[in-house]
C-alpha cells in the first residue's frame, strides 16, 4: 500500500483510520479485533472507530456473546460513504466508465462508443462528461468522490505526466490527460496507471495471502503488473516490469518502436490475428471481428489457427519462465481475451514454463486465467485510488 510520510501524531491517527477502513473492506470486526489487527490499544481503537462512525464511514450493530457477557459492537464499512470514479481508456474506440462504492464493489458500469473522438482532448472531455452524467443519473453527489482512477495501456512517466508506450490506444501517445482531468474535476485527486499494474493491485487485494504475484495482460498491447513483497513494482520512472519490447519474436515483424521481433508484435491480440491471417492467406482487417474469425478457426481446429496457438502459447510460457527467474512469484495470472483461447494455450504455456524452470523438481508453478476482465480493470482503478487516499476529518 502506498504510504504518506508520518511526521506528526495527527498523521499517525489518519494512517490508523485508513488501516481500520482497509481491514473492514475484508470483513466486519469488533473494536477489540481491530485493536489487534492494527497494533494499538483497545482505547485507541475505540477512539478511532468512534471518529469514523461520526464521520459516516462506519456502521455499528451488536453481536451475540455466548458467555453472557457484554455484547461487543460489530463494525462494518458504510458502502455508500464515498465513491470512486473509474475510467478505462485502454481501447481505441470504446471507453468503460464505472462507479464503485467505498468497498470497491461496482455500482454502475457502462461501455461507451468513442469513435467520434479524434484527439486526446476530445476523448478525455467526452469521458469526463460521461462520468458526470453517470453520477447525476444515479444521484451521487460529486463531493462524495475520493478520486478518479484511470487505466491506460501505456505508462504515465513520473514527473512528465505524458502517456508513453500506448500502442493499444495510439490516440493517447505523448498526451497529458492528467491536466484535462484535473481541470474538469477540480479538487478531486486523479490517479493514472498502466492497466496491468492496476489489475495486479486488484488481485493482490482479492488474494492478500499472495505477497508476490505477476499479471500478464494480453490485449491490443502487452503489459505486466508485478506485486513484490506486497508492493507494486513501478521502477524509477513508472516503467517497472514492462516486457512488451523483449525481442522474443520470430516472424520479423517491425514494432512501432522501430525494432523487429518485439514480443508485443506477436502475442498481442493484434499479433494473434496477423499471424493467423498470413498463414491462412486471408485478407481481413485486424479488429474485433478478425478476432472472432480467429477464435472460430481455433474451435474448428484449422491448421493455421492451431499453429498460432502453439507458437504463441510457447512464447507466453517463455515469458513466464523469464519472469519466474527474475521475481520468483508463487502464482502467475493472465487475462485480456477469452477463457476458451486461454484453455487452448495453457498446455503449451505450462510445457514451456516447466521445461525452462531450474527448480521444477522442487516446486510447481501455477498459472491462472482472469475472467470478468472489464470488471477487474474497474476494481484495479478503484484500488489505485483507495491505496492513495486517506480519510481526513469531515
Amino acid at each position: 500500500m502506498y504510504q504518506s510520510t508520518v511526521k506528526h501524531s495527527s498523521d499517525i491517527r489518519i494512517n490508523n483510520k485508513k488501516k481500520i477502513i482497509d481491514q473492514l473492506r475484508l470483513e466486519c470486526r469488533t473494536k477489540k479485533q481491530i485493536a489487534n489487527d492494527i497494533g494499538v490499544s483497545i482505547a485507541t481503537a475505540s477512539s478511532l472507530c468512534n471518529a469514523l462512525l461520526m464521520d459516516g464511514y462506519l456502521l455499528s450493530d451488536s453481536t451475540n456473546n455466548s458467555d453472557g457477557g457484554r455484547i461487543p459492537q460489530q463494525l462494518q464499512l458504510k458502502h455508500d460513504a464515498r465513491y470512486v470514479a473509474c475510467l478505462n481508456v485502454v481501447e481505441r474506440d470504446i471507453i468503460t466508465i464505472a462507479i464503485t462504492d467505498l468497498m470497491g464493489e461496482v455500482v454502475f458500469q457502462d461501455h461507451i462508443n468513442c469513435k467520434h473522438c479524434l484527439t486526446p482532448e476530445e476523448l478525455i472531455r467526452f469521458s469526463s462528461d460521461c462520468i458526470y452524467k453517470m453520477l447525476d443519473d444515479n444521484h451521487i453527489p460529486f463531493q462524495l468522490l475520493i478520486g478518479i482512477g484511470v487505466a491506460v495501456c501505456g505508462n504515465e512517466l513520473d514527473g512528465l505526466n505524458t502517456i508513453q508506450n500506448s500502442s493499444g490506444n495510439p490516440l493517447l501517445e505523448n498526451s497529458n490527460i492528467r491536466v484535462i482531468l484535473e481541470e474538469r474535476f477540480s479538487g478531486v485527486p486523479i490517479y493514472i496507471d498502466n492497466i496491468a499494474n492496476e489489475v495486479a493491485l486488484a488481485l493482490n487485494h482479492k488474494h492478500p495471502e499472495l505477497s508476490d504475484l505477476i499479471y500478464l495482460y494480453i490485449g491490443d498491447s502487452v503489459g505486466v503488473g508485478i506485486i513484490s513483497a506486497g508492493k507494486l513494482l513501478r521502477g524509477s520512472h513508472g516503467l517497472g516490469g514492462e516486457i512488451n519490447h523483449l525481442q522474443l519474436g520470430t516472424y520479423g515483424y517491425t514494432c512501432y518502436c522501430g525494432l523487429k521481433n518485439c514480443i508485443e508484435t506477436e502475442i498481442s491480440i493484434v499479433g494473434f490475428q496477423r499471424k493467423f491471417f498470413e498463414l491462412s492467406g486471408i485478407n481481413h482487417e485486424i479488429n474485433r471481428f478478425g478476432w472472432d474469425i480467429f477464435e472460430d478457426a481455433v474451435r474448428n481446429n484449422t491448421a493455421p489457427a492451431l499453429q498460432v496457438i502453439e507458437e504463441n502459447g510457447r512464447m507466453i510460457g517463455k515469458t513466464f519462465a523469464l519472469l519466474s527467474h527474475l521475481f520468483d512469484a508463487p502464482s502467475y495470472w493472465m487475462g485480456g481475451f477469452d477463457s476458451y483461447i486461454y484453455s487452448r494455450l495453457y498446455p503449451f504455456i505450462m510445457e514451456e514454463l516447466e521445461k525452462r524452470s531450474l527448480f521444477r523438481d522442487l516446486f510447481s508453478y501455477n498459472v491462472f486465467f482472469d475472467e470478468g476482465f472489464h470488471t477487474i480493470i474497474t476494481k484495479g482503478c478503484y484500488e489505485l485510488v483507495f491505496q492513495n487516499w486517506f480519510p481526513m476529518n469531515t
